[in-house]
């Protein structure tokens, strides 16, 4: 394999000015940075008119999502979650306080039990923010992003753009104040999307100082001028996108069944409309799923051990299903099962 099968969509130039559209999809008003950035924005919409001082999340999270909290005098209080992605109402509702926010996550795009939760959510005056970083927002009507009394998802990690978040609001009550400020691509952002065409600076890799990711947000930031602008012409096929990751999505779940690895009962929530950011599994260890790691970077595919969490999370507390989870890619820039079947032999020897 000559092209390297990442998570996320490579972007090239063409990308941002040529699109052939099906007209199937439209992006929200309010578009940020990225996920956290919106949740900050959010966050501070809420907090404008509430007096809120706990906030849930689920302990299955990325520390990113942290970001988008740390800058708000919130207590944080992480929560359990069952092993297809639902949420547990039943024991949630012994511990969540009234008066208080509560995290849910779509996760890798599969719709959570939002039934139960907005059943819950009426028995408690508390706040639901959905997080849909692992989609878009109702696509085809699979009714993601529009659960929450605000959403927001990260545009990027499903369609080739530098930046992009969009941030929803279901809730009426809650106006958020949103004015577009251009802005140029950060160099962190140009160095890893034009990556492919930029392997001369890997010998001065150490002396570029890049903008540091983790870090507590302070300020709005939207999508550069570039990414805003391809976003906002609405020109993406996302009826081919949809169609090759969740066939990509599939593909995994076939050539995996007798690998040794551990699946989430989640196959019954995998409808035709699913459009998934990676396929998820779990190693029964890290040295399972460091092997796993390696025999994806020998063979030029992008596999990633998912999240990297937060100081907070006692991750030996955990369900043993959420502490070595794998990513395989889905991306909708190749056809897996084409390229993994032109490289059988090889791929055979795991």
């Amino acid at each position: 394999m000559n092209r390297k099968i990442t998570i996320q969509p490579k972007l090239k130039l063409s990308d941002l000015f040529i699109r052939i559209s099906d007209g199937e999809y439209k992006f929200s008003d309010y578009i940020f940075k990225s996920g956290r950035y919106s949740l900050f924005c959010i966050l501070k919409t809420i907090l404008r008119s509430k007096n809120i001082k706990k906030i849930y999340v689920p302990n299955f999270i990325c520390d990113e999502v942290i970001q988008g909290i740390g800058s708000f005098n919130l207590e944080i209080i992480y929560y359990d979650i069952r092993e297809d992605f639902s949420l547990d109402t039943i024991s949630l509702k012994k511990t969540l306080c009234s008066k208080s926010l509560l995290v849910v996550v779509n996760y890798f795009g599969i719709r959570s039990n939002w039934e139960e939760i907005n059943e819950m959510k009426n028995e408690l005056d508390i706040t639901v923010i959905e997080d849909n970083c692992h989609s878009l927002t109702n696509y085809k009507n699979y009714k993601l992003g529009i659960n929450g009394d605000l959403s927001f998802n990260s545009i990027r990690k499903i369609i080739p753009v530098l930046s992009g978040s969009e941030l929803l609001v279901m809730n009426k009550k809650y106006l958020v104040d949103y004015t577009y400020q251009k802005r140029l691509p950060t160099l962190n952002e140009t160095i890893y999307y034009f990556r492919r065409y930029l392997y001369f600076l890997n010998a001065f890799k150490n002396n570029i100082r890049v903008e540091n990711k983790y870090h507590k947000i302070n300020k709005i930031s939207h999508a550069d001028i570039l990414s805003y602008r391809a976003i906002k012409m609405n020109k993406y096929p996302m009826r081919h996108i949809q169609q090759r990751r969740l066939s990509n999505f599939r593909f995994w779940h076939s050539y995996l069944s007798d690998k040794k690895l551990s699946f989430f009962e989640f196959n019954e929530k995998v409808q035709d409309e699913f459009l998934p950011y990676a396929f998820p599994c779990y190693a029964n260890n890290r040295d399972t799923a460091d092997k796993w790691i390696k025999w994806g970077s020998q063979n030029n595919i992008s596999i990633i051990k998912w999240p990297k969490f937060p100081s907070g999370i006692n991750q030996k507390t955990m369900k043993s299903c959420f502490k070595n989870v794998l990513l395989f890619p889905v991306n909708h820039q190749f056809e897996i099962i084409k390229i993994l079947n032109y490289n059988k032999t090889e791929l055979d020897k795991t």
